[in-house]
């Protein structure tokens, strides 16, 4: 349904949180032990400046930086900030404005050089059409389950490539192997998005309710699942150990 994959292995983003500077540091030592290439750091708060220098300090010129600040600003703020930071080497930034200003979505791509893209802003197949409409951005990030499933997010995908938009894989904090083995599957066949998140399954998670350790290695890479379904088992053990309720389906 999905059709086959295009690439033997997926190369997944490190994603930094908001840290105070004694615990970014430690995970800005743990990315840099994996050889990861790639970063995607929250931003929104008053550190920004200091959060930015450090990560470029800690990790060096060559990888690279993006930001995400889940909609913290109004457009004005966010290009003054972004013409600051922009001296960093900021490949992208994520979702500047709320989701539902999609004037001010297009003022900050007019008015900075970084690639703005869309994640809250982009849900369905027609916020798509319409963002692409108005030139409010210049890249999606579709989550698989923000976007309603494989199928619908591989819908959008379609669209924003036919239209020059290119997109990028996002994923949810602290999601399962369920949908870590999604997103795999979507990474495996779409080979020209801009980044791929997810697969931090043993990095935010204490235990996971599938068997297999999604998990990504050295340089964010991980391989492509090859087994049934989506090539992954349910241990039934801990789901049960998880459950809040039952519903029977005859």
């Amino acid at each position: 349904m999905l059709g086959g994959s295009r690439r033997d292995s997926v190369e997944y983003s490190a994603v930094i949180p908001f840290e105070e500077p004694g615990s970014l540091e430690i995970i800005l030592d743990m990315v840099r032990a994996q050889e990861v290439r790639s970063v995607k750091v929250k931003v929104g708060r008053s550190r920004d400046l200091d959060t930015v220098m450090s990560v470029r300090r800690k990790l060096g010129e060559e990888i690279s930086l993006r930001l995400d600040a889940n909609g913290a600003w109004n457009s004005r703020d966010a290009i003054a900030k972004l013409k600051v930071l922009e001296g960093y080497g900021i490949d992208a930034i994520e979702q500047p404005v709320p989701k539902g200003d999609w004037q001010g979505l297009r003022a900050v791509s007019e008015s900075v050089p970084i690639r703005v893209i869309a994640d809250e802003s982009v849900v369905s197949l027609e916020d798509a059409r319409s963002l692409i409409a108005a030139g409010a951005c210049g890249g999606f990030n579709l989550r698989i389950s923000k976007c309603g499933g494989l199928l619908a997010a591989l819908r959008i995908y379609g669209f924003a490539r036919a239209s020059g938009i290119p997109c990028q894989l996002g994923c949810q904090v602290g999601e399962t192997g369920i949908l870590s083995a999604a997103g795999r599957h979507f990474a495996a066949r779409t080979p020209d998005l801009l980044f791929a998140e997810g697969s931090f399954n043993r990095y935010v998670l204490t235990e996971d309710i599938v068997r297999e350790d999604l998990t990504f290695g050295a340089r964010g890479r991980a391989p492509v699942l090859n087994f049934p379904g989506l090539g992954v088992t349910v241990d039934q053990t801990k789901l049960q150990q998880y459950c809040q309720d039952r519903v029977s389906c005859l």
